[in-house]
């Protein structure tokens, strides 16, 4: 089988159709849709079940206890049959050809062992792109590369299953969310990507999503991003950037109540300077969640 596509789940019953709707119309459909419930409270588990009753593709439907979509990730990447890995959210949806492109792709990344997938496009509903083109399509390049070519903005990305696993997200006890640029940075930092301007997923954010307080997010999982600024830190180029990564480091880590589940292997006296303002970047976080 050429794809899993992967949507991680909570009690999004009511958004779910759209995206089994848009996996009904692919004109390609090497694939199998496989869901991690969450923990949902809702009608998912049998909604899901229904789509699974009428697909021509395979549907899979996963439950776990609620522990965030990293742990959703996780699970899926030890299941997923798929020789490509694809993770599309229960808010979002896919262009009627998108599984066509990845499978149009799909020699091209099995034949160069220096890249770990593919980093195609994202788009609103009304038809605007998040964030900015590739200069070049296709085109290789490390996300570093992507980046410093001004390339920015919300991607879509497929990986190969195999190469996937090995960079699982941190599970960190207590808490329910880690980002997921802690794992692109870690597969950035050793593969490059197939960079294609083509858009494969359609996003619409919700109100009660995970960006919808990002603030509180951040204060509820620190230590996820301790790992984060930690890592950006040793991939900062000069000490202006890595200034502005410890400043956040210091901040998590007093948050966290000192813990530091990763320390950066570079910069470590900005590090030890900045650690005195971690108290003060506490009250800063603080202050943006409104907390007593």
């Amino acid at each position: 089988m050429t794809l899993t596509i992967f949507t991680p789940t909570y009690n999004r019953a009511s958004t779910l159709r759209r995206t089994f709707d848009s996996l009904m119309r692919q004109s390609q459909q090497d694939f199998e849709w496989l869901v991690v419930d969450d923990g949902s409270t809702d009608d998912t588990e049998r909604t899901v079940r229904q789509f699974a009753s009428t697909a021509p593709f395979a549907v899979r439907y996963v439950r776990q206890p609620h522990g965030g979509k990293h742990r959703a990730y996780n699970r899926a990447l030890s299941l997923a049959e798929g020789e490509l890995f694809f993770t599309v959210d229960s808010d979002d949806w896919l262009e009627d050809d998108s599984v066509e492109t990845i499978v149009r792709y799909r020699e091209v990344l099995a034949q160069d062992s220096s890249l770990c997938g593919m980093a195609a496009l994202k788009r609103m509903p009304e038809g605007a792109i998040y964030g900015s083109r590739f200069p070049q399509s296709p085109m290789t390049g490390t996300l570093r590369e992507f980046e410093k070519a001004g390339c920015r903005g919300e991607r879509s990305y497929v990986f190969k299953t195999d190469l996937a696993r090995r960079y699982p997200f941190p599970e960190l006890d207590g808490e329910r969310f880690v980002t997921e640029c802690v794992v692109y940075d870690r597969i950035g930092n050793d593969y490059g990507f197939l960079a294609v301007n083509k858009v494969l997923t359609i996003c619409e954010y919700q109100a009660s999503g995970l960006s919808s307080n990002i603030y509180r997010l951040m204060w509820d999982n620190p230590r996820g991003f301790v790992i984060y600024h930690g890592r950006r830190i040793d991939n900062s180029d000069g000490v202006c950037e890595a200034v502005r990564y410890a400043l956040r480091y210091v901040a998590f880590r007093a948050i966290s109540g000192g813990r530091a589940d990763y320390k950066p292997r570079r910069y470590r006296f900005l590090v030890g300077m900045l650690s005195p303002l971690g108290r003060v970047g506490r009250w800063y976080y603080k202050s943006k969640c409104r907390l007593k």
